[in-house]
């Protein structure tokens, strides 16, 4: 359970091309996405700095981990693979 019963949320962003490079957003871990991230059956996801702390102590150790993410509009969609973490 979470605290005051309340359970995780997050905002999500949808982002193309070199969206990281155009907003000068610094990655502290991972890599940006790339092409392999579209293909069939694999999905990755990039999460800022404190989200990597809260549920993985730090940044380096959220890459690699599966997240269920729960507003996807498909049934029986595979965990996504966190790739990178931001700087917030």
């Amino acid at each position: 359970m979470y605290e005051n019963g309340r359970n995780p949320s997050a905002q999500l962003q949808i982002v193309a091309g070199d969206y990281f490079g155009a907003a000068r957003i610094h990655l502290v871990a991972g890599r940006v996405f790339d092409g392999s991230d579209n293909e069939p059956g694999r999905a990755s996801m990039i999460v800022n700095r404190k989200f990597a702390r809260e549920h993985y102590g730090n940044e380096a150790d959220a890459l690699g981990r599966e997240v269920t993410a729960l507003f996807e509009f498909a049934r029986d969609r595979p965990p996504r693979v966190i790739v990178a973490s931001w700087m917030t």
